[in-house]
């Protein structure tokens, strides 16, 4: 996206270019101020642009996951857990890279008792599908885990399995949104 503007506005290049990814936050404008970039046009102009590509398979190797994810997701599974990725992601656009980013993470997949659900196409909105999806979960089985980095998913799964640990998972810095009663906030899976 920086290239851009590098001609006409180098300024936003280069602070377009200061961003890593620790720095990113949930909200594409909480990032950009972040950097310094704050008019609504260049916000715009860059949102749209955001937009359009957030969804392309290329972006997913950026997608990266919390530290001791995989190995706790592995003991869960060798423990008899059934293992569900759910998101919004889409299968038309998404599957192919959601599988190599799942094997290239080291996570189960293609093994009996492991599923990914996705959204049948891009048009479908992901909180739609997903407050769809999540109270359809239970079909697999007694649900005693959901982790998720989206508070409102978190909160809908508390809601929905009141009996199940519910995590956020916290890969973002510190957000203002307040607690969710019962949800813990995940930073690391690592057992110790």
């Amino acid at each position: 996206i920086a290239d851009m503007f590098r001609g006409e506005q180098p300024d936003i290049a280069a602070a377009l270019d200061t961003l890593r990814t620790d720095g990113v936050q949930t909200l594409l404008g909480d990032t950009l101020r972040g950097v310094g970039i704050d008019r609504p046009a260049i916000v715009n102009r860059i949102s749209h642009v955001f937009r359009a590509r957030y969804f392309e398979e290329s972006y997913l190797e950026l997608d990266g996951p919390c530290p001791g994810a995989s190995e706790y997701v592995w003991r869960l599974w060798e423990a008899g857990a059934i293992i569900v990725y759910i998101g919004g992601r889409d299968v038309p656009g998404m599957l192919v890279g959601t599988v190599a980013s799942l094997r290239e993470h080291g996570f189960p997949f293609a093994q009996i008792g492991v599923q990914l659900v996705l959204k049948r196409d891009a048009t479908l909105g992901d909180d739609s599908f997903l407050r769809g999806a999540i109270p359809t979960l239970g079909r697999a089985g007694e649900i005693v885990a959901v982790f998720d980095a989206a508070p409102m998913i978190c909160e809908l799964a508390k809601h929905t399995f009141p009996n199940a640990m519910v995590g956020l998972v916290d890969h973002w810095p510190p957000d203002p949104y307040d607690a969710i009663p019962g949800v813990d906030r995940i930073h690391d899976f690592r057992l110790g």
